[in-house]
């Protein structure tokens, strides 16, 4: 059997190292192993992720292709990771609040990817439910830090992403999201008092960190924010390089779009 080349060495070191700096992505990814842990979103967490976007990039380009294989597989991977790194030096993290993307949504949105069947499974759940706190508090401190410089999301996804904290927190008297999945977990008929009082502890727990986000975002967040939604054709250029991979006339699209 052929060893591997350079450049996919390269890029599942890559892989390896970024699942365990945004352990939630690696679950959502469907990247085993990194179920019980949480993402550091802060600045050090982001920058940490953004050094090995650069180092990521010297190791490909020092990588002796062997075939074509390899020169695609490089080719992207320098595109998709030089548009990381410009996002990184544009400042976009201090201000990627959004309804649908952001870090408030995929601290959430792991647990429904996470396997519910075995009792090691529910225990990843447990644990990683007792870090929500500890991830929802660095996204925290990252936005905070925008604010100060100025750097902010549009007030109107602000106030989005506060109700759905509030609703994932059990706002109205419902049940939040966590809380809930202890109906999963009574349904497994696993008999286990110690973990289900683990699942419990670290549902509350999560639950109180999106309802104090939720107020942080209304009371403070959102009055700093811009009332105005649009971004500006600099910043949306590094968006639509980012969805497309390939730079666009906007102008030019704009005016086949309307024609």
């Amino acid at each position: 059997m052929s060893s591997k080349s350079p450049v996919y060495a390269v890029a599942d070191a890559y892989v390896a190292k970024y699942a365990e700096l945004d352990p939630v992505s690696a679950t959502m990814l469907g990247i085993e192993g990194y179920n019980d842990r949480m993402t550091d979103y802060s600045q050090e967490g982001v920058e940490a992720q953004y050094m090995l976007t650069m180092s990521t990039l010297t190791q490909l380009s020092a990588a002796e292709n062997k075939g074509e294989r390899d020169r695609i597989a490089k080719e992207l991977i320098r595109e998709r990771l030089g548009v990381t790194a410009e996002l990184h030096r544009a400042k976009e993290h201090f201000r990627g609040l959004n309804i649908l993307t952001s870090p408030l949504q995929m601290v959430r949105m792991c647990f429904d990817l996470m396997p519910r069947k075995t009792r090691d499974e529910w225990s990843d759940i447990a644990q990683r439910s007792s870090l929500v706190p500890a991830g929802i508090e660095s996204y925290r401190r990252l936005l905070h830090d925008g604010v100060q410089q100025n750097l902010t999301s549009a007030r109107r996804q602000a106030l989005s992403c506060a109700a759905q904290a509030e609703a994932w927190a059990g706002a109205g008297g419902k049940p939040s999201f966590f809380i809930k999945l202890l109906d999963s977990y009574d349904a497994t008929r696993i008999s286990d008092p110690a973990l289900r009082g683990r699942l419990e502890g670290g549902a509350a727990a999560a639950s109180d960190a999106y309802a104090e986000m939720a107020k942080y975002l209304r009371d403070t967040y959102a009055p700093a924010s811009p009332e105005q939604d649009g971004i500006g054709p600099e910043r949306y250029r590094l968006y639509s390089l980012g969805y497309n991979g390939t730079e666009l006339d906007f102008e030019d699209t704009y005016a086949w779009g309307w024609e």
